[in-house]
């Protein structure tokens, strides 16, 4: 959890585009945040299924996962089933510090070699590069990361100024070959971080660059998944983004409590009552007479995982309240869990600049009503940016035609906007008749299928005794 003090302003950053090449079917995409002369707060994604529109949630995971610096995260068959066998990817990534500079991130990975019985994803090269926000400045490369060459690291000559020592090139190498075995990000390790420091260079412009990538974009950056989702239904876990203010500090991050009673520590309830304070403000608006409480059912003490002491704990269950009845929130409909799961990361996104939120099947459970009106105040309101994903087309109504991406069945351009649409145009409508007849761009946006081969099929199996 990072602590920021309240008296110090967030950073503006804005996403600029993401793009992607070969991460599962997508051989080439790109999504644009910027459009002509202003940023976009929202975007939604349409497309069939199988089209593209999860992986970008990937991509943002991964870059995630990168930035954290945490150890091992890449070595799971979940991110090594994103890449395909001896096809690098890639991931580059574009923010913008309105007034001051432009940021460019680029990772390529690849699916590791040499233990097929232990599958993870190797960091080939990071790339690190800058523009200043002044009129003509051209774009400067502050590091480059490559394994794939003889001279691996190449940092700009005016960050280092003076000429490397062997103590500086070894304790380098010892930071690489860390990241490696523990299939972390070479530019945002802590070793990394050390030589820096070690050559007096934890306050130069590389330094304060990876740090705004590191704290004021990735500990800003909130991604709820399909996964996240699936625990909601299985009546298993709660999880919450949430981005709370208390006294002299900002609380944001993510955790994931119980549906069933659970005891916690006593910080952990704070936070979880702030949260809940915070989402009962809105929740009424979207589901009239619903509040939900935490209920605390004892107290008790139990022993802290990282300084093995004894610390205060209270058993609690989350309550829905409706016309003064309570009953254990777990018995909700999956899209009113879903609501409140997502809600606190939404209030952020409305009201607090330099913040992102990642949302994919936005529209699973949630009413097609309220999700327009939903979304529609957001892209009217939201300070940070928002991309979701969605297959409910009642959104198409409610958003400006330059909010919308659609995917095509090219995985080589797999991610396509629309133009000249007029006020009076149907967008809905146009989408369909899109997927039916194609569009301008020349992509197809969907994959033939035919109704009476659908039937012909169905009518087969009953040929093959089929029994369950």
């Amino acid at each position: 959890m990072y602590n920021r003090d309240k008296g110090e302003k967030a950073m503006d950053i804005k996403i600029n585009y993401l793009e992607i090449e070969n991460i599962k079917n997508v051989e080439s995409g790109r999504i644009d945040f910027f459009r002509k002369d202003h940023y976009l707060n929202l975007i939604g994604v349409y497309g069939q299924n199988g089209s593209g529109k999860t992986t970008l949630v990937d991509a943002f995971s991964l870059l995630n996962v990168l930035m954290c610096g945490i150890r091992d995260l890449l070595a799971s068959e979940h991110y090594y089933d994103l890449l395909t066998d001896d096809i690098p990817a890639s991931i580059t990534l574009c923010l913008d510090i309105p007034s001051e500079r432009k940021l460019i991130y680029k990772v390529i990975l690849e699916r590791e070699q040499v233990n097929k019985k232990s599958p993870s994803l190797n960091i080939v090269s990071e790339t690190l590069e800058t523009r200043s926000a002044k009129p003509h400045s051209r774009l400067r490369q502050l590091i480059t990361y490559d394994l794939r060459n003889k001279q691996w690291l190449k940092i700009s000559n005016a960050i280092l100024k003076k000429k490397e020592t062997i103590d500086d090139i070894v304790s380098m190498q010892v930071a690489s070959k860390l990241s490696q075995q523990n299939h972390t990000s070479f530019l945002f390790s802590q070793e990394f971080y050390e030589c820096l420091v070690n050559r007096g260079l934890e306050k130069s412009e590389l330094s304060r660059c990876i740090d705004i990538l590191k704290h004021d974009f990735n500990e800003n950056l909130f991604i709820h998944t399909v996964q996240d989702s699936g625990f909601v239904s299985t009546e298993l876990i709660m999880p919450f983004s949430f981005n709370v203010q208390k006294e002299n500090a900002c609380n944001r991050g993510k955790f994931t409590i119980s549906q069933e009673p659970q005891v916690v520590p006593n910080n952990i309830k704070e936070v979880l009552n702030q949260i809940i304070k915070q989402i009962n403000i809105v929740l009424p608006r979207l589901v009239p007479g619903l509040t939900i409480q935490v209920e605390e059912l004892g107290k008790e003490m139990i022993q802290d995982e990282v300084s093995n002491k004894a610390i205060s704990a209270t058993k609690i269950q989350l309550l829905s309240i409706r016309d003064n009845k309570s009953f254990p929130f777990k018995a909700e409909s999956d899209g009113i869990k879903k609501i409140v799961s997502i809600l606190s990361a939404l209030i952020t996104v409305y009201n607090t600049p330099g913040t992102f939120v990642i949302l994919d099947e936005l529209d699973a459970g949630v009413f097609e009503y309220l999700l327009g009106e939903l979304v529609s105040v957001i892209s009217q309101g939201a300070k940070g940016q928002i991309l979701f994903t969605s297959h409910n087309l009642r959104v198409l109504e409610m958003l400006n035609p330059e909010n919308l991406i659609f995917t095509t069945i090219n995985p080589k351009h797999r991610y396509v906007t629309v133009n000249g649409i007029r006020p009076s145009n149907n967008l809905r409508d146009m989408y369909i008749r899109a997927l039916d007849l194609g569009n301008e761009s020349g992509d197809s946006w969907y994959s033939e299928t035919d109704t009476s081969e659908i039937r012909r099929a169905f009518r087969s199996c009953s040929q093959e005794n089929i029994t369950i």
